[in-house]
């Protein structure tokens, strides 16, 4: 990461910290090697609204419970998710349907910056689950494949009701998710 980018993120976390909502670097935590500031991603991934004819998009659902879901369109996977209630997931189910290319990062997640902020509700989870949906900062959406303990915060969205094979669908690279509502 160049000199001028870093520093761009170093002033650019300040001002989301007075703001409210901060940004830390995303991931697992432990050593403080692992966690370089080379591993911090950098902002650009395109967002595209998926579209209505692509097949994926359906009309919106809610549980028996009464709980809203979403489905994530994985290469030829399909997953539901459960979302919560909240201002963040009902900010997120918004944009629906949207396809987006997420990046990998620390072996354990993939992650978009959106086009816009959603509102946040921070909290120090302390630990992630595979299938965790989460929002980390106000523009960053992400999924997580692997479980693991962490001191950074996050805003809760929602959770794959089966993420079993959610690392295999995944990969290591790269992926293309769609999100719509079921």
């Amino acid at each position: 990461m160049s000199t001028l980018t870093r520093r761009s993120f170093i002033l650019g976390s300040a001002a989301l910290l007075l703001a409210g909502c901060h940004r830390e670097p995303a991931g697992q935590s432990g050593d403080a090697e692992e966690q370089s500031q080379d591993t911090v991603p950098e902002q650009g991934e395109e967002v595209t609204p998926a579209s209505d004819t692509d097949g994926t998009a359906t009309a919106s659902e809610q549980t028996a419970s009464g709980a809203t879901t979403m489905t994530l369109t994985i290469n030829d996977r399909t997953y539901t998710a459960t979302l919560q209630e909240g201002e963040a997931a009902a900010a997120l189910v918004d944009l629906l349907p949207l396809t987006v290319e997420m990046t990998e990062l620390n072996n354990n997640e993939k992650y978009v910056y959106l086009e816009e902020d959603l509102p946040c509700a921070e909290e120090q989870v302390g630990f992630v689950e595979a299938g965790d949906l989460m929002l980390f900062g106000p523009d960053c959406l992400v999924l997580f494949y692997d479980s693991f303990d962490t001191s950074y915060m996050y805003t809760r969205l929602g959770k794959l009701d089966d993420p079993s094979d959610i690392a295999d669908a995944v990969g290591t690279g790269p992926v293309t998710v769609t999100f719509s509502q079921e």
